[in-house]
């Protein structure tokens, strides 16, 4: 029960280099829900591009209704187009996972990912998710028609 905390003060006292990544990949390793909360901190707050696109990566790992709130919220909201197209990819690994206990549906992930898509201010993000959202209707066949075809809007 220590270890979540003492990973999340690891990665947030080091402010870049190798040792706060591996945190962040620790953190996301753990099982169910546990380290969510420092994922969620470091993602939202540490100073290093490279340790935020970590914790995205392992908040989609994690799939959890939080982790995907947070995945949400940086594609929204990060300052660096590398953590957001990261945090695109990882919303769309989450589609694919089933957190135990998630409210969040497969339906509402794609709605997520399509709205991105569609609206985004950044070409390379709303790129991403078209990337992402053309391989989950691969994955199924090519026989979802609600996954749209076609890249991003301009």
């Amino acid at each position: 029960a220590a270890a979540p905390p003492a990973l999340g003060r690891i990665a947030g006292e080091d402010r870049g280099g190798e040792v706060p990544r591996e945190a962040a990949e620790s953190l996301g390793g753990l099982p169910g829900d546990h380290g969510t909360t420092e994922l969620v901190r470091i993602a939202r707050s540490h100073p290093a591009e490279e340790v935020r696109r970590e914790a995205a990566e392992a908040l989609g790992a994690k799939g959890s209704d939080r982790a995907i709130d947070a995945l949400r919220g940086l594609i929204e909201r990060d300052r660096d187009p590398a953590v957001q197209d990261e945090a695109v990819e990882a919303l769309a690994g989450a589609y694919t996972g089933s957190a135990a206990g998630r409210k969040t549906s497969r339906d509402e992930v794609r709605a997520m990912l399509d709205r991105v898509r569609r609206t985004h201010p950044s070409a390379r993000v709303r790129a991403r998710a078209a990337e992402e959202l053309a391989e989950l209707r691969e994955e199924a066949g090519g026989a979802v028609s609600w996954i749209p075809r076609g890249g991003p809007r301009s």
